[in-house]
């Protein structure tokens, strides 16, 4: 569960601007976005931390389960509330609820896989 959890906190710690020693927010997450995509992780200890995360997922995951996506589709999430923020873009009500699904939906399915449960 901590080798799923502490990836994401850092991309938004990342985004976020809470961790001063990633000079360049954007570059960083869309590369680390790309390296996830194309199964091309590299060294860096958080790197070795989502490889190790994703292997363990993949292995549980159900057929229609796929913990690569979810990822991806968190750090979307992640990406888009810091332009929302940056752009003080109001969202309607719909909008609002789109978010929460894409910004929770893919961690609540992480969540799942990594404590092993039947949901």
């Amino acid at each position: 569960m901590r080798a799923s959890y502490l990836p994401v906190r850092k991309i938004d710690d990342v985004v976020d601007g809470d961790a001063p020693t990633i000079k360049d927010p954007l570059s960083y997450t869309l590369n680390l976005r790309d390296a996830i995509a194309g199964h091309r992780l590299g060294q860096s200890r958080e790197e070795r931390l989502l490889d190790y995360a994703l292997d363990g997922l993949e292995r549980k995951a159900q057929p229609n389960d796929n913990p690569r996506e979810d990822f991806l589709r968190a750090i979307d999430a992640i990406l888009f509330d810091r332009e929302r923020a940056s752009n003080r873009m109001a969202l309607a009500a719909d909008e609002v609820e789109q978010y929460y699904r894409d910004a929770f939906d893919p961690i609540i399915n992480i969540t799942l896989l990594a404590i092993d449960s039947h949901f």
